[in-house]
């Protein structure tokens, strides 16, 4: 019956162009097909993730100083390249992007060449920014590029977002929120709509009872698809827990060390 009321309806473009119904099946499969899984760099974590980083979605690594994030997000720039033919646009606001540790990374883990290295870091496009305008503006101009989009840009990376938000919800209390949002809705929709792998990193403040949460409060905290929360444990040992997914268990975490392959298994765990 459904299908014979679809077919009584059509679109202005064409006379021949008929209503095509699609099961919520059907979207899930097309769905799936044009989802990439990107590794982490270390495999433990990939295992956690059920594969890595997922492309279609809005990953927050949340963490206080010196748990690893930045490390993160270098060793999952090296995997990538490394790994495949794209590229990665990262949105540096601290200061904290090396290309002598990806390079590094590169040499060590993924034993590249030396002289291929230079061609795999031409492939990591850097934007500094300095305020939440000029962070728009970076992504306003992904947006305007979309056939480079569909071609090339496989992730946005931003290191991080709390420094550049935080200040505009301070200052501007009611306004800074809208701002905010307004920036949150367009990592959440370069993910959605160019089926891009969008990873932030937050900063971590502690709840009533201890325990760390995303800073920029509760709104921002139901934007990401998936979020893991770093943790220094020792010297040199930290812990990855995910906090928020929609196909992994919650309360699941690995441990890791850093080196000059990136993120590894600690010793004792060798």
């Amino acid at each position: 019956m459904i299908k014979k009321m679809a077919a009584a309806f059509r679109c202005r473009c064409s006379v021949d162009c008929q209503l095509s119904l699609l099961s919520g099946l059907n979207l899930y499969h097309a769905l799936c097909d044009n989802v990439s899984v990107y590794s982490c760099g270390q495999e433990q974590l990939d295992e956690m993730l059920k594969g890595g980083l997922y492309s279609n979605e809005f990953t927050e690594i949340v963490g206080t100083i010196g748990s690893g994030k930045s490390q993160f997000c270098l060793a999952f720039v090296a995997t990538l390249i490394a790994n495949t033919n794209g590229r990665v646009l990262f949105i540096d606001t601290t200061g904290s992007f090396s290309v002598f540790r990806v390079a590094e990374i590169l040499l060590a883990k993924h034993s590249t060449f030396e002289m291929k290295v230079s061609a795999l870091l031409a492939r990591v496009i850097y934007e500094k920014s300095y305020c939440q305008k000029q962070l728009n503006e970076i992504l306003d101009s992904v947006c305007r590029n979309v056939e480079g989009i569909r071609n090339n840009l496989k992730a946005i990376i931003i290191d991080h977002v709390g420094t550049i938000l935080s200040p505009t919800l301070v200052q501007a209390r009611l306004r800074g929120m809208q701002d905010m949002m307004r920036t949150a809705m367009k990592l959440r929709d370069l993910a959605k709509c160019y089926n891009l792998c969008v990873l932030a990193v937050n900063n971590g403040v502690e709840k009533e009872n201890g325990d760390l949460q995303p800073s920029l409060g509760s709104w921002w905290a139901s934007i990401p698809d998936t979020r893991l929360l770093l943790t220094s444990l020792d010297d040199n040992l930290f812990s990855a827990q995910l906090l928020r997914s929609a196909r992994s268990d919650c309360s699941a975490s690995v441990r890791f060390s850093i080196d000059a392959q990136g993120l590894v298994l600690p010793c004792s765990s060798e």
